[in-house]
């Protein structure tokens, strides 16, 4: 159970929050692994990946298209 402080953080724009599900598929005779992303809070995105590769690249789009914090 989160406290009042840990739920502040939980909606920080300093932070993202996603589930993400990891599960096989066989195609053409080879065993795939399938990622679905589901943003927790926010605007509730939700993405889908063929392979880990386009889900990493995903993230360092994302995740990149915020700006530096000034301190």
């Amino acid at each position: 159970m989160m406290d009042e402080g840990e739920m502040v953080k939980a909606h920080d724009p300093e932070r993202h929050t996603y589930l993400l599900r990891c599960w096989r598929e066989q195609v053409g005779g080879k065993w795939c692994w399938r990622f679905f992303l589901q943003e927790v809070g926010g605007q509730g995105g939700r993405w889908g990946f063929g392979d880990l590769e386009a889900l990493f690249a995903f993230l360092r789009t994302h995740l990149s298209a915020w700006p530096e914090r000034r301190g």
